[in-house]
């Protein structure tokens, strides 16, 4: 166990709580507390009271003075036994999504799908009520938690997205959504508003996470469909950006849409803001609603509408990318690089292309396995494309190196593609063929 610090206890006790199929919720009902101290816990705002260390480790499922090491004490207080608390249990819907627990047993994946399909079902019917259609209680007292509260734990889901496993995400998303939904129908009708902010941010984040993890496009798009009515409710022109701004982009890769749809999506996003989005959040969907026009454009060898797009891109971060420089929002310093990589390749530009891959890797955040995937893979794809095929055992080499659970469909589906670009005579090339062979192996 990590010696925790100020700096570093909250993201112990996040990463914990994650491992173990725990929302916020979960974990502020074992240790009974509220979601906002849970949420003070995790973003290091305060440490865990004395009072709830037992409860805490409990549910963590570690020592007392595992835990003390995390809050960076020395020693467990005299009046805690170690020895007289067990190791809490999960759910079985949790089990079934956590891959250390159930190892993807045989028949288990049926169970997934029908636990998620019949949410996403039930999520999309209650996004389209709208505040007047909920259930709501005599009192219609205001929200028991807190909007604040359920924002913060929204946005902390969103930053997590990037870092952590998505099936480890995915079970304590739907136990966010459950509780949050609950809350919505027996709040007043101003506080339904406001939580439909953070419900829809939700939505974006399961929709996200099951795109990466491989579900159909028919279940994800229920997801979307839902984050952009709750979007929808709140008459937050910013938020209603940032969903579309953010389906446009997955949909690039996920083949969620045509690229005509995709566009007209992404310009959705681009024209509920104007080209200069006073808010960070607008900022951030005008974002990936460029990212995703370049994209496009670059695909479909559009040049010159590509070429904007990136003008564009390169505008807005410089208005917004020093003031919120973190995967919170997606304005971190590689993203500009990452999405002139992928352009200058596809449109035939490989010295650029090369030039902006390398400034994508120098400033690419810690831990974003993934995301260097998805650069290291670009680079490859434009030696091949160059007639090096060297870019091949490139190509390999990084999935290689990349964590099991970063090698989400989106990078598999663009490893994939690399093939694409292999002449026909150079098929049964050992490397060309070991490659295919392993992108087999583990899809």
């Amino acid at each position: 166990m990590t010696k925790g610090t100020a700096a570093n206890a909250g993201t112990q006790i996040r990463n914990l709580r994650l491992k173990r199929g725990l929302s916020q919720a979960n974990l502020a009902e074992l240790c009974d507390v509220g979601i906002k101290t849970v949420c003070n816990w995790e973003r290091n705002h305060c440490l865990p009271a004395t009072s709830n260390w037992r409860s805490l480790a409990e549910a963590l499922k570690i020592r007392i003075s595992d835990l003390c090491e995390i809050l960076h004490n020395t020693q467990v207080p005299g009046d805690i036994d170690e020895s007289s608390f067990g190791l809490a249990s999960g759910k079985r819907w949790a089990a079934l999504l956590d891959p250390e627990t159930n190892h993807h047993r045989e028949g288990d994946d049926t169970d997934r799908r029908q636990l998620l399909t019949g949410a996403a079902g039930a999520i999309a019917s209650t996004a389209a009520m709208g505040p007047a259609g909920l259930l709501r209680g005599e009192s219609g007292a205001s929200a028991a938690q807190g909007v604040d509260a359920w924002m913060e734990t929204a946005w902390s889901y969103c930053e997590d997205y990037e870092v952590v496993a998505k099936t480890t995400l995915l079970p304590a998303l739907l136990e966010e959504i459950d509780g949050l939904q609950n809350e919505i129908r027996t709040s007043t009708e101003s506080d339904q508003r406001r939580l439909y902010s953070p419900l829809a941010r939700l939505y974006v984040a399961t929709a996200s996470a099951m795109g990466s993890i491989g579900y159909s496009n028919a279940d994800i798009r229920k997801w979307w469909s839902a984050a952009q009515q709750a979007s929808n409710l709140t008459s937050d022109d910013g938020l209603r950006a940032w969903v579309l701004g953010a389906q446009s982009n997955r949909g690039v890769w996920l083949d969620l849409a045509t690229p005509s749809r995709t566009l007209r999506w992404a310009q959705e996003s681009l024209d509920l803001v104007g080209g200069n989005p006073s808010c960070i959040l607008g900022a951030t969907g005008a974002k990936n609603g460029l990212v995703a026009q370049a994209h496009v454009y670059a695909m479909l060898g559009r040049k010159d509408e590509a070429t904007r797009s990136l003008e564009d891109l390169h505008r807005l971060y410089e208005r917004w990318g020093t003031l919120a420089g973190n995967w919170l929002n997606g304005f971190v310093a590689s993203g500009p690089h990452q999405t002139d990589g992928f352009v200058w390749s596809h449109l035939g530009n490989l010295s650029r292309a090369e030039s902006s891959q390398a400034l994508a890797l120098a400033d690419l955040p810690r831990g974003a396995s993934g995301q260097m995937a998805m650069i290291q893979l670009q680079k490859a794809t434009a030696l091949v494309r160059s007639g090096d095929l060297a870019g091949i055992s490139h190509a390999l080499q990084a999935l290689e190196h990349t964590e099991p659970k970063h090698r989400t469909k989106v990078v598999m589906s663009f490893a994939s593609s690399l093939l694409d670009w292999v002449p026909s005579t150079e098929l049964r090339r050992t490397d060309v063929v070991q490659y295919r062979e392993y992108l087999g192996q583990v899809a």
